[in-house]
């Protein structure tokens, strides 16, 4: 592959599935990663029950299901339009049955049945403390049992409870029926965020629950003018009588309907084929959460009361359900105290549900849209709180009513609260008995809430109610602080979590596409295919591996904990990136990565304008390449006409792509007439044309970006993930070889590169990429180098001393030349032939010069020590004559090592010659392609492992592919800060001029003091 055709991005192999509609496309399947983790979870009967459903499907749990955004779509309407209903028809009975008792005590409950004191306030505290006491045996029952088999049989006992309560006539038989109503409503929230887990992806679960929940708001208005209107029914009851009946009868009728239709899986879904049906679990994997396994687990139940969020998410929804029991029971007396009538306060009451659905579907609205769940809900508690305050300070006279009701109304709005808690929770929470658990502790904390709410308020002290607004009030603001402390923490464990993939040899960062809308998720993907593999997102096919292995949020560390930032967005959409103009100036066979990627790939967001160079022969063999990838010729511009190019074409970006020598003289003229400029290393040669660089940017406020592709090799950027891990500790000390083979070595001496006062030596052109990589490996800089270097091999002097004759000026047309293996002939390539032979009539640039001929000013080999900022020192070697291309490198903490050891080519065949160049055009060659890559760790006291590397595919390690995107799109996301600016281009010419200067003294050099940054 060459060079040239690295700078395609869009090449990737086709999906043989992706077209087709039969149904083979729906169960396309790709192979897993095999895992000894994943094989012990199924030998030992611990696994996710998903993996039992996909075997009774016919498929096994090892493989993947390929899902379309519209195969995701279709399943997910389907699941909306049969499971979703039936869940809004069972919570908005269940908000409506728990309410009558609000509603029987403005319609003479109280009176006829001789409540006094707290009696009243108890009957509405105790269906909580029934669903305290059961909470914990339920959640047993909910990995035991067919959820929806049981949930049916809850709502047809409670129901009949509900129905029986218009025969009690006494304190004590009302508290008898309210707790069984309690205790058989207790399973109906646990389940419906089980139920949302099992079917829903993360990111649809908030708007869901929301839905759910918000049948409460419907509740409010609905069950106001329902029991306005039964109250007033000859129907020779009692009007609370008539109340409970009605809405009692109701409910058993409907759970016969949600006995039959109410699926407890998706595999027993009827309303799924069973094509779908695979979907609707492969949706799943990436929630890391599992399908239900039907199996306690008491390491999950004992993690769960030890974790930290468990008791984070008991204190968020304790001090949301104080003021919602207490507004819950007293809301329609509160109206009455205001100075309304018991018919008016039941009409008045109506838009505070109105207000509860608009806040509890609309935060979960915009918590999904942004991704911001945290700031959400500490906004919504603001208006709770301002409605506190104006309750608190309003006086109770006619006056002062429509104040005090509009109050009550701004108090409506915490409802939106909960659901978003419940999907935080649920969200953020793994493993079946653990999730059950969790979902517990959480309505333990709603029913002691709850409780403790309507305690807080006492008939005796109407009408202001001062002690339970007070608390209301402090509760409502403790809301803010826990949502701050929550984020703070999940941030903790996802660098945690981080922390221990790297260790384990994952990546630092993945994707959760679980957050992601199928568009987004399937963009992604796509977007993530024109790079080629990298290491923030190289281990995506086999991430989700453990899914189904019933592990813990804790215990899987490919889970991603989510709180209030927008999921991981590395790939950023091109979309998104603002339109560009480019022109390139020096059109050698470099030149071609960087306008075949804006032509081909990024033609949304670039285009190419102009292209500049001294020859006009190279510019024309450019613009017939251009046309053959299937753009149009671009103006050509002579290297005099430079400034014209720029200001003809409305240039918004120069890339440099000239000799070394001319970096900063286009660099620097780029930015003066208004364009920022990206530049290929080394981005210049000596300190005083740096220094003019810097000076230059400062001036003009324009930027220089460089172009140092082998930070993005995904084997290079792990390096860094285990230094940042501290998996070593603090460095001391580096040792790097890095040697080029005679192949690569070779063609510094055939070009312009032999010249030191034109590339500053191998150290400056080649070794910068060694220098930049250890300086973003340590994130440091250097301070002192010191060097010694020599021309041991290649030139007439050492050719001579080994005895070689008849060494000719160049290759080309030299008969001896013919079995010469370092002999380089331009016309075996057509495309060398044309930039290079054929152009040496315009401007006598001979490519092909013999690497053993006079000339050569240049070292071959080098040794170095450079010392760091950061007190680290680096022994570096290297040497242009090798048998195999690569390096080792090795560095040395306080509690390890590591050592990374890296072929690029193994060895050059004897006798056939060497016909690659350092640009590689050899269409068999990679410039920096990997061959093998082993990353070993050597803990201290601890055995050493291997780390897994993905192997890069495209120049420089895969490197070139990524870099491309990075420098065209512009300002993504990147943990580690890739890109490299003017300071780090300048911190590597540093060392190789530190180099250069040490030489020539014999003294090390203190390289920052060459340049005023």
């Amino acid at each position: 592959m060459s060079t040239i055709g690295m700078g395609r991005l869009g090449s990737t192999s086709p999906d043989p599935g992706a077209s087709s509609h039969d149904q083979h496309a729906l169960l396309d399947l790709v192979d897993g990663e095999e895992s000894d983790a994943r094989g012990r979870s199924h030998a030992d009967g611990k696994g996710s029950a998903a993996a039992d459903l996909m075997r009774r499907l016919g498929v096994s749990p090892e493989r993947r299901i390929k899902v379309t955004p519209e195969d995701d779509a279709r399943v997910l309407r389907r699941i909306d339009m049969v499971v979703l209903p039936l869940m809004l028809a069972v919570y908005f009975l269940q908000g409506l049955d728990k309410a009558t008792i609000a509603y029987a005590s403005i319609f003479g409950l109280i009176e006829d049945t001789g409540l006094q004191g707290n009696q009243f306030s108890w009957l509405s505290s105790i269906v909580y403390v029934a669903q305290l006491i059961a909470q914990f045996p339920l959640a047993w029952l909910l990995v035991k049992l067919p959820i929806g088999k049981f949930t049916s049989c809850m709502v047809t006992l409670w129901g009949l409870t509900l129905t029986f309560m218009a025969a009690a006539h006494t304190f004590r038989s009302l508290l008898f029926a309210r707790f069984w109503l309690g205790a058989f409503e207790a399973s109906i929230a646990p389940s419906f965020v089980a139920i949302t887990q099992m079917f829903w992806r993360r990111r649809e679960q908030p708007l869901r629950m929301s839905y759910w929940y918000a049948m409460n708001g419907f509740t409010g208005v609905f069950g106001s003018l329902a029991t306005w209107w039964l109250a007033q029914l000859p129907l020779g009851l009692k009007p609370y009588q008539t109340i409970f009946v009605v809405f009692g009868i109701i409910t058993v009728c409907f759970s016969t309907v949600l006995f039959s239709l109410m699926p407890d899986s998706p595999a027993e879904a009827k309303f799924l084929d069973k094509h779908d049906k695979l979907i609707a679990i492969e949706r799943l994997r990436m929630n890391q959460t599992g399908v239900m396994s039907r199996q306690w687990r008491w390491d999950h139940f004992w993690e769960t009361v030890r974790d930290v969020k468990t008791w984070l998410w008991f204190a968020l929804i304790f001090s949301i359900s104080v003021p919602s029991g207490g507004v819950g029971s007293f809301g329609p007396l509160l109206i009455k105290s205001f100075g309304f009538d018991s018919f008016q306060a039941i009409l008045f009451n109506a838009p505070f549900g109105i207000v509860q659905t608009i806040s509890t579907i609309g935060g979960s609205y915009v918590a999904t849209k942004y991704h911001k769940k945290g700031p959400v809900i500490a906004f919504l508690a603001l208006f709770p709180i301002l409605g506190c305050m104006v309750m608190l300070s309003t006086p109770h006279t006619p006056e002062g009513r429509n104040t005090l009701l509009s109050g009550y109304y701004m108090i409506s709005v915490f409802p939106g609260i909960i659901p978003l808690i419940y999907s935080w929770s649920s969200s953020n929470t793994a493993g079946d008995t653990k999730s059950k658990c969790n979902s517990s502790a959480l309505f333990i904390g709603q029913s002691l809430g709850n409780i403790v709410g309507p305690l807080l308020y006492k008939p005796s002290e109407a009408p202001e109610y001062h002690r339970g607004l007070y608390w209301n009030l402090l509760l409502y603001c403790s809301i803010v602080g826990l949502v701050v402390v929550t984020s703070m923490y999940l941030s903790y464990l996802n660098r945690d979590h981080s922390r221990r993939r790297v260790l384990a040899g994952k990546d630092a960062v993945i994707t959760d596409y679980s957050l992601y809308s199928p568009e987004e998720a399937d963009r992604l993907r796509r977007a993530r295919a024109t790079e080629g593999p990298q290491v923030e997102n190289a281990r995506d096919g086999t991430v989700g591996d453990h899914a189904f292995d019933d592990l813990t949020d804790l215990m899987n560390d490919e889970f991603v904990f989510s709180f209030h930032h927008t999921p991981n967005t590395f790939i950023m959409s091109s979309e998104s990136a603002q339109f560009k103009r480019y022109v390139i100036v020096g059109m050698g066979v470099r030149s071609a990565m960087y306008y075949q990627a804006i032509i081909q790939d990024f033609k949304d967001v670039a285009k190419l304008v102009g292209i500049c160079d001294t020859n006009q022969t190279r510019m024309d063999v450019a613009n017939d390449h251009i046309v053959e990838l299937g753009g149009e010729k671009v103006p050509t511009y002579k290297d005099t006409d430079f400034d014209k190019m720029v200001q003809e074409q409305k240039a918004n970006v120069v890339i440099v792509t000239t000799i070394d020598l001319f970096h900063h003289h286009y660099c620097i003229r780029a930015m003066e007439l208004g364009c920022d400029a990206i530049t290929e290393k080394p981005m210049t040669i000596d300190e005083h044309k740096l220094q003019a660089m810097i000076d230059a940017e400062k001036k003009t406020g324009k930027q220089v970006r460089v172009l140092f592709n082998y930070r993005y090799a995904p084997h290079h950027t792990k390096v860094r993930e285990l230094i940042d891990s501290g998996v070593i500790g603090e460095i001391s000390t580096v040792h790097m070889d890095w040697i080029l083979d005679c192949a690569h070595g070779a063609d510094f001496m055939r070009r312009w590169h032999r010249h030191k006062e034109t590339s500053g030596g191998i150290q400056m052109h080649k070794s910068i990429h060694h220098f930049d990589l250890v300086h973003f490996w340590l994130n440091t800089e250097p301070e002192l180098v010191y060097c010694l270097g020599d021309l041991r091999f290649y030139g007439k002097e050492n050719a001579e001393r080994r005895g070689e004759k008849n060494l000719g000026e160049r290759y080309q047309n030299n008969d001896n030349a013919k079995n010469d293996p370092f002999a380089f002939q331009l016309d075996d390539n057509e495309r060398m032939k044309k930039l290079y032979l054929d152009a040496e009539h315009e401007d006598g640039y001979i490519r092909d010069r013999n690497c053993f001929a006079e000339g050569i000013t240049i070292e071959d080999n080098l040794s170095m020590i450079i010392k760091y900022k950061n007190r680290a020192v680096m022994t570096y070697n290297t040497y242009a004559y090798a048998p195999w291309e690569g390096y080792r490198c090795v560095f040395n903490g306080s509690k390890g090592r590591i050592e990374i050891n890296v072929v690029e080519s193994g060895y050059n065949p004897l006798g056939e010659p060497v016909t690659k160049d350092s640009e590689g055009e050899d269409k068999n060659y990679i410039q920096g392609g990997v061959e093998q890559t082993k990353i070993v760790v050597y803990p201290l006291f601890d055995k050493p492992y291997v780390v897994d590397v993905v192997k890069g595919e495209g120049g420089h390690g895969g490197g070139d592919p990524v870099l491309l995107k990075d420098v065209i799109l512009g300002n993504q996301s990147d943990n580690f800060k890739r890109a490299a600016y003017i300071r780090d281009g300048g911190n590597a010419v540093l060392v190789g001029v530190g180099a250069n200067h040490s030489m020539k003294s014999g003294m090390p050099v203190k390289v920052q003091d060459l340049v005023k940054w």
